[in-house]
Order: C-alpha cells, then sequence, then structure tokens
C-alpha cells in the first residue's frame, strides 16, 4: 500500500511491477471524509428541474456557536431525494441569510433561497476543512 493526499493504492502481493504499464493488480482507492452540515440554502436546478434542488448550501457552527457557510453540493441526489428535499426546504424558507458571517461566499452560485438551519445532511468529500469534491450522502 502507498499512501498519496487523495486515495492509497494497493497492489496483489503476487503482482510484479511492470514499468509503464497499469494492470488490474494496482488499484487506487479515494480516502473520503464523512463530515454533518445544516442546510442553510439551497438553489434550484437548471431547465426542468428548476422548481427542484439543484444544490444545497451548507454551513457548520464555529467553536463560538455562530453559523458559517461550508460549501455546497450538488451531486448524490436522486430524483425522488431532490423532490422531498425541495418539499421539505419550502416550509423553512426565511427572506435573508442565516449565515452569521459574510453570506457573499454562497450567493456566487446563483440565487440561493434561504432556509432555517435545522436540516443536517451527511456528505463524503475530500481534503478536512473544507468541502472538496463534495457528494451528498443519502440516510435512507
Amino acid at each position: 500500500m502507498t499512501a498519496c493526499a487523495q486515495g492509497a493504492v494497493f497492489k496483489k502481493v503476487s503482482s510484479i511491477y511492470l514499468p509503464g504499464q497499469r494492470t488490474r493488480s494496482w488499484r487506487k482507492v479515494l480516502l473520503r471524509n464523512r463530515s454533518s452540515a445544516v442546510i442553510v440554502g439551497w438553489i434550484p436546478g437548471g431547465g426542468r428541474e428548476r422548481n427542484l434542488v439543484g444544490a444545497l448550501v451548507l454551513g457548520a457552527y464555529d467553536d463560538d456557536h455562530v453559523l458559517q457557510y461550508m460549501g455546497t453540493v450538488g451531486t448524490g441526489f436522486t430524483a425522488a431525494v431532490r423532490r422531498q428535499l425541495r418539499e421539505k426546504l419550502a416550509s423553512l424558507e426565511r427572506r435573508s441569510s442565516p449565515i452569521g458571517t459574510d453570506p457573499a461566499a454562497a450567493e456566487e452560485f446563483g440565487a440561493v433561497r434561504w432556509v432555517e438551519p435545522v436540516v443536517v445532511v451527511d456528505v463524503a468529500h475530500h481534503q478536512h476543512g473544507g468541502l472538496r469534491h463534495p457528494s451528498f450522502l443519502n440516510k435512507s
């Protein structure tokens, strides 16, 4: 096994190294972190999905209990989950951002529909301390 920044490379013990060739004896496995985050808003999808959740805007509380912008996640959803999230978040909508600091970072992705920060979701991602290549994890 060889560790790398985003994963590990494994090989069969019985395999040999063949310079310049890829074989099925070597496997790269991506290492992903899992974090819980609070939904603070959502961004509508495009085209036919303009009334569904295209991406979630996420936040997390810091040590001073101030809600901070964490990032967005727009992948990992099924069509059914997008509809369920839209229905659930519709009743939680609010006029302004619940983010305790500058919400401009979240707004750069488009028209955010802000919600009360009460729904918690799990997200898989690379790198600790931020969301890099995030993916929504369906709990059901």
